[in-house]
């Protein structure tokens, strides 16, 4: 197992991680495959899991709060719906004002055909009428697009 991390990651940080999220990712050996996006995620970020500070303003995000103040592997993050899923994320980066989710696809861009999108369920308004002008332009221009300040700790911006 330990032969799919890079030497030098906090090997047991990285397992800890995996083992309490859902995928099953290291007890099936999905994490051993040549196609795993979770090693990719892993080998990537696993070394920021005790050091978050390090890891640099992501582009077009840097004026949301860096540096990292945590960067968590499979992270649960619940949304304010009642019902369905909430997303596990490869990656949350937090910084004094924002929370950062990142996906990881490996392989997947490249097999797929058709065009993916969010579910609709992302782009409910949840948080109220404040946020619909953020909702609007995350979906024309991107996640980071005509930030100046992240939400608060309160969820509200």
């Amino acid at each position: 197992m330990d032969q799919v991390f890079l030497p030098g990651l906090p090997v047991e940080l990285i397992r800890a991680a995996y083992e309490a999220a859902p995928g099953n990712e290291i007890a099936s050996g999905k994490i051993m495959s040549p196609e795993s996006s979770a090693a990719l995620v892993a080998n990537a970020f696993g070394l920021l899991l005790d050091h978050p500070a390090e890891l640099p303003p992501l582009p077009g995000c840097a004026a949301l709060g860096w540096p990292a103040t945590s960067v968590r592997l499979e992270a649960l993050v619940r949304f304010p719906w009642a019902g369905g899923r909430h997303p596990c994320l490869d990656v949350l980066v937090e910084t004094s004002a924002a929370l950062i989710g990142i996906e990881s696809k490996r392989f997947e861009p490249f097999r797929s055909k058709s065009e993916t999108a969010l579910s609709d369920a992302y782009w409910r308004p949840v948080w109220g009428d404040a946020r619909a002008g953020r909702r609007a332009a995350m979906r024309s221009q991107g996640p980071c697009a005509g930030r100046s300040r992240g939400p608060s700790r309160s969820g509200q911006s």
